[in-house]
């Protein structure tokens, strides 16, 4: 548990977390609105971060950016499988 209560006080962003965490062997998750702590590279669940006294809305405050993919899996923009005329792109408007 020192190894991943570590991770979450050492890390500057949550690219850097999920580094330090893979290193201990574990993952972060995000699950609905929850972020759960997973092994790897087995992915079996283990907890919930408030478990370890952190939360998903501290974590965004803290790295002033939400959990990668939370936003487009919010907005329904999770890619969809690319077709092999499409060449992975996507229809729709250019940012």
């Amino acid at each position: 548990m020192a190894v991943i209560t570590a991770a979450f006080d050492k890390s500057q962003g949550w690219l850097d977390l999920q580094a330090r965490l893979r290193k201990a062997g574990f993952v972060l998750r995000l699950e609905d609105e929850r972020l759960g702590l997973h092994e790897w590279p087995s992915d079996r669940f283990v907890l919930w971060i408030e478990e370890i006294g952190h939360s998903l809305a501290d974590l965004m405050l803290q790295y002033r950016a939400p959990f990668p993919g939370a936003l487009s899996r919010r907005a329904g923009l999770v890619p969809r499988e690319s077709s092999a005329t499409g060449r992975g792109r996507h229809s729709g408007r250019a940012a």
